[in-house]
C-alpha cells in the first residue's frame, strides 16, 4: 500500500486557494500547469445506497456504555448509512448462544423436521437483538433526524463445520422468514436487504452459485408469502474473479434475477479486469454493485470501486473496535488502555474515507466528470437535494479549473486539518490548488 501523507502537508494545503485568475498565475511557478475538469450532469452512471460498516462497536465490552454517545456521533458524521447485522447460523438452535464463546455460533441445530412450520424456541436471538438495540436503533435515530433513512443489510455468517442451510435451501428460508417475523414483531422494522452468504468461497463455507440461486429462490418466496419482499445481495466472494464467475452464473437464473439487487464482492484477492468485468456488469443488468468488505482498504480503493466497478455501496469493515495497532479493520479505533477512560481514535485512512462518504449521500447519483492531467482524477455527484460534489483524488500538486457546476456558494474540504466552511468558492470557473497525493472535495453549501 502506498504511503498516506502527514495530516500536516494538510494543514498547509488547506492555506492555500485561489479565487482569481492573478493568484492562480502568482502560483505557477511553483506548481504543474493548470488543468481543466469537466463536469457533464447530463452523463450520468450509478446510484448511492449507502456506506456501510459492520454491526461491531465494542458493545461487547464493559466499557462501551461510557463512549458509545460520542462514538455513534461520529460515526455518522463520517458518513456511515448502511450497516451490515450478521445472522450466523448457529442461531437455529434450542440452547441460548454463548455470547462469550463465538465458535459456538456456527452449531446449528434443525428447529424440527418441518421447514413450513416455525418452533420459536428453536431460534436464539440473543446476538440480532443485541445488534440492533445497541448499534442499529441509536444510528437509525439520528439519521432520521437528519432527515435521512438508515439501510439494513442482513447477512448470513456460517464458517463452522454444520452446512445445513447451504444444503437445505428450504430450511435456510425458515431460518430468514424466523429472523424477520421476530424484528418485525419486536422492533417494527426488517432488513431492507438479505446479503445471501459472507464469503461463500472462503475455505470454511463452501458455497457455490447452485447454492446461492437455490436460497435466493426459496428465500424470497417464503417472504413474500408473508409480505416481505427484502432486495437480495450476492456473491460476497473473497476472490475478485470469483465474483465475476460466480454472478454470471447467478443470472442465469431468470428467477434470480428478479431479486437480485447488488452484485457484491470483497477486495481481499483483487484484480484490474476483474473490477472492469464488475463495472460492465452494472452496466449490462443494469444492476448495483457493492464492495463490502476490505481490512485495510484506502480512499485508493474506494476510488477505483466506484469510477470502475460502478459501485453504489462500500464498505471498509467494523465500525469501531479496541485493537492496538490500526489495521485498517475499523472506521475507529476503541483506546482502552485505561479501561475506565476509554477514547476514540480515528483510524488513520478513515479522514479521506470521509471526503467521500461525509458528502456524498444516499440516493446521491453520479454524473461525468472528466480531467485534462491524469494526477487529478475526478468523481462527481448531484444528491438527491440537487447539491453537486466533486472529489479529487490527486497523485501529484498542481492548480486545477473547475468548470461546469451549477450556480452557487461551494465550500472546499482538504481533509480533518481544514475547519469546516473555512474556505469557500463563489465565482466560477473555480481555481483550486491541489496539493500532493491527496483527496480534495468540492461541494455546493
Amino acid at each position: 500500500m502506498s504511503r498516506i501523507p502527514s495530516f500536516k502537508s494538510f494543514i498547509c494545503a488547506g492555506l492555500l486557494l485561489f479565487f482569481s485568475a492573478s493568484s492562480l498565475a502568482d502560483s505557477q511557478e511553483q506548481t504543474n500547469p493548470e488543468a481543466l475538469i469537466t463536469i457533464n450532469p447530463s452523463v450520468t452512471y450509478q446510484t448511492i445506497t449507502g456506506w456501510e460498516g459492520v454491526c461491531q462497536a465494542g458493545q461487547f465490552f464493559p466499557y462501551f456504555t461510557k463512549i458509545k454517545e460520542e462514538l455513534f456521533d461520529k460515526i455518522v458524521d463520517l458518513g456511515i448509512n448502511r450497516l451490515r447485522m450478521e445472522a450466523h447460523g448457529g442461531l437455529e438452535r434450542l440452547e441460548p448462544l454463548s455470547m462469550s464463546e463465538p465458535k459456538t455460533w456456527f452449531r446449528i441445530e434443525n428447529d424440527n423436521r418441518d421447514s413450513s412450520r416455525i418452533r420459536p424456541e428453536g431460534f436464539q436471538f440473543q446476538l440480532l437483538d443485541q445488534q440492533i438495540e445497541d448499534i442499529v436503533l441509536p444510528l437509525k435515530k439520528r439519521l432520521e433526524a437528519r432527515g435521512e433513512t438508515l439501510v439494513l443489510n442482513l447477512t448470513y455468517v456460517n464458517f463452522g463445520k454444520t452446512f445445513f442451510h447451504r444444503d437445505h435451501s428450504k430450511e435456510y428460508a425458515e431460518f430468514m422468514l424466523a429472523i424477520f417475523l421476530h424484528l418485525k414483531e419486536k422492533y417494527g422494522f426488517v432488513p431492507d436487504l438479505i446479503e445471501v452468504i459472507l464469503e461463500p468461497d472462503h475455505k470454511f463455507a463452501g458455497w457455490n452459485a447452485d447454492h446461492i440461486a437455490d436460497a435466493i429462490k426459496s428465500t424470497s418466496k417464503v417472504l413474500a408469502l408473508h409480505g416481505f419482499r427484502p432486495g437480495f445481495v450476492a456473491p460476497s466472494v473473497m476472490n475478485m474473479d470469483n465474483a465475476v464467475a460466480m454472478f454470471d452464473e447467478l443470472m442465469r437464473d431468470s428467477d434470480v434475477r428478479k431479486v437480485l439487487v447488488e452484485f457484491s464482492y470483497h477486495r481481499y484477492i483483487t484484480s484490474d479486469k476483474a473490477l472492469i468485468q464488475i463495472g460492465e456488469r452494472a452496466r449490462k443488468y443494469g444492476i448495483q454493485t457493492a464492495m463490502l468488505e476490505h481490512i485495510g482498504s484506502s480512499y485508493k480503493d474506494l476510488h477505483d470501486d466506484l469510477k470502475t466497478g460502478y459501485c453504489s455501496s462500500w464498505e471498509q469493515y467494523t465500525l469501531a473496535f479496541p485493537a492496538k495497532k490500526d489495521n485498517g479493520g475499523a472506521y475507529f479505533r476503541i483506546d482502552d488502555t485505561d479501561p475506565d477512560n476509554p477514547g476514540i481514535v480515528m483510524g488513520k485512512r478513515t479522514p479521506f474515507l470521509r471526503q467521500y462518504f461525509r458528502y456524498i449521500r444516499k440516493d446521491a447519483v453520479r454524473i461525468d466528470a472528466t480531467s485534462s492531467d491524469p494526477i487529478f482524477d475526478p468523481l462527481a455527484f448531484v444528491n438527491k437535494n440537487g447539491n453537486q460534489v466533486v472529489v479529487i483524488k490527486s497523485t501529484g500538486k498542481g492548480n486545477v479549473r473547475i468548470e461546469g457546476l451549477s450556480p452557487g456558494a461551494y465550500g472546499v474540504s482538504y481533509g480533518p486539518d481544514t475547519p469546516e466552511d473555512q474556505l469557500e468558492l463563489t465565482e466560477q470557473p473555480f481555481l483550486v490548488r491541489i496539493p500532493q497525493h491527496s483527496v480534495v472535495t468540492i461541494y455546493r453549501k
